[in-house]
């Protein structure tokens, strides 16, 4: 496929050091050359300012708010989409 979504999740005592920045930047890096990759996607739950920040510095693009999109501890939440093309992992 020439498509892929990345999602991610850090422990709390390991967040704010860059940590996920990396390993997100490093995995989309191989999903796009070595694998082939003509596109990533980003989904977040709506209000998740940290997966969106970190998400922003990999140089994906906020697409759009779809409602009722991800499920979240058993409940339908809206969800931010964003795009990453090969040449824009920054």
């Amino acid at each position: 496929a020439s498509m892929r979504e990345i999602g991610f999740w850090l422990a709390p005592w390991a967040r704010g050091r860059g940590v996920m920045t990396g390993a997100a930047r490093l995995a989309c890096g191989w999903g796009f050359d070595d694998l082939g990759l003509r596109r990533i996607e980003w989904w977040a739950n709506v209000g998740n300012e940290a997966s969106r920040a970190v998400a922003l510095r990999l140089g994906f693009t906020r697409e759009g708010t779809c409602r009722a999109r991800l499920l979240h501890r058993g409940e339908r939440v809206d969800g931010w989409v964003g795009g990453l093309l090969p040449g824009e992992l920054t």
